[in-house]
């Protein structure tokens, strides 16, 4: 896997980062709707925001959550390894079968089920959800590694030199054989809570996730999907200034835009980890 295309999940960090630094910023009121600028490079929407930093906001409420999950399901996953590595065959084949029914159920129902029961619908809890559900998928894909691996006896001198467990399960499995397969499922799961928190976002139509003046994507896609004007239809009759439904129509494609550039840009992140395993194999 080339590392210059993880630049999306760098683009998404860097928004994370600027979100904290910036602030509230998005909620500021700015000006009348504008189209873009050197100094509103996506313009004014038509509550006078930034919209740019709309954008960077509402990446903000998934970026931290997503990142933890994924790193997470990885330190779950090397751990698993590092116990089950010298363990019988038939451990992982028990691990698979669990894991062929746990990784069954609709992930996004339980989720909208789960954030319905809470007072407040929380990406923490979203996140911790869908690591759950995900986590059989993973831990199959390690089992049937591993299992390989000890039919071909690959660890064998590993273990024959006294190398502890740990080192085995790091160095060996986690920088080695089992990299790929990590890769590619931490880049699934982030996937996964971005698109349930833009979808919840969605649904509920408003800041589902964090109140106040939060911002999220899910939610201003609702929000400018609903004001584009259908084609051949008459909304602006204005003489001067810039008509606030087209803006806003712009707008609300250029933000599809950017989830199907971050978001697909992560996703094919991980199939290109998940090609590297195939290779291997």
């Amino acid at each position: 896997m080339s590392w210059w295309r993880a630049w999306p999940l760098a683009v998404l960090v860097t928004f994370q980062v600027a979100g904290w630094i910036g602030g509230p910023r998005a909620g500021r009121l700015q000006a009348d709707a504008a189209w873009p600028s050197l100094a509103h490079p996506l313009g004014i929407d038509g509550r006078g925001r930034d919209f740019a930093w709309i954008v960077v906001h509402g990446a903000e409420r998934f970026t931290a959550a997503g990142l933890a999950a994924a790193a997470l399901l990885v330190v779950l996953v090397v751990l698993y390894a590092a116990w089950s590595h010298d363990r019988e065959v038939g451990l992982h084949r028990l691990v698979r079968a669990a894991a062929s029914w746990a990784g069954t159920m609709p992930r996004l129902l339980v989720v909208l089920l789960v954030m319905m029961a809470l007072p407040e619908p929380n990406v923490w809890v979203m996140a911790a959800v869908l690591l759950v559900l995900y986590l059989p998928v993973a831990l199959d894909e390690a089992a049937v590694r591993l299992e390989a691996l000890q039919r071909e006896r690959v660890l064998l001198g590993a273990r024959a030199h006294g190398l502890s467990p740990w080192r085995i399960a790091v160095h060996h499995l986690a920088l080695g054989h089992l990299r790929p397969a990590l890769l590619a499922h931490a880049a699934y799961l982030f996937v996964q809570v971005a698109f349930a928190e833009i979808a919840i976002a969605y649904v509920f139509g408003g800041s589902a996730i964090v109140p106040g003046l939060a911002t999220s994507w899910g939610a201003e896609l609702r929000s400018l999907m609903g004001r584009i004007p259908h084609f051949g239809e008459t909304v602006c009759w204005q003489e001067s200034g810039p008509c606030v439904a087209y803006v806003e129509a712009f707008q609300g494609l250029a933000l599809v835009l950017v989830v199907a550039l971050l978001l697909g840009g992560v996703a094919r992140l991980g199939r290109s980890a998940a090609g590297g395993l195939e290779d291997r194999a």
